[in-house]
């Protein structure tokens, strides 16, 4: 197991406290006039990463930068991305991308960026 991801060639760490891989059955629900639910799966199931990427400013060899993982998820197309486990695939990358910095001063080179992000594979 990995104490980081890779997205789009680059590692990054994510806070544990709240990234989340989940696994979903696209469905479609629906009350019928008598109340009733009525429930309609589909064949496929969806794979959703869904959390907070820590990126540095400044960050140690072979880590992806602030200005990498910004760069990566306003892509509007898919992405190479490695889980904690080592299992690569590829995803889409949905927003809104809301960065939080840990100092005032965003260029330091000490300065480390919080990203929530939802990464759907494709």
């Amino acid at each position: 197991m990995n104490a980081y991801i890779t997205l789009d060639g680059k590692k990054y760490v994510t806070l544990h406290k709240d990234w989340s891989p989940t696994q979903e059955n696209p469905r479609s629900i629906r009350h019928t006039s008598l109340g009733a639910a009525d429930v309609t799966y589909a064949t496929g199931t969806l794979y959703v990463w869904e959390g907070t990427i820590v990126a540095k400013y400044t960050p140690a060899t072979g880590f992806g930068s602030f200005a990498d993982l910004m760069t990566s998820l306003a892509k509007k197309s898919s992405l190479s991305f490695t889980d904690h486990l080592g299992v690569s695939q590829n995803v889409v990358a949905t927003g809104p991308f809301k960065p939080k910095c840990d100092i005032p001063n965003w260029d330091s080179p000490s300065a480390s960026f919080q990203v929530p992000v939802k990464l759907t594979k494709v």
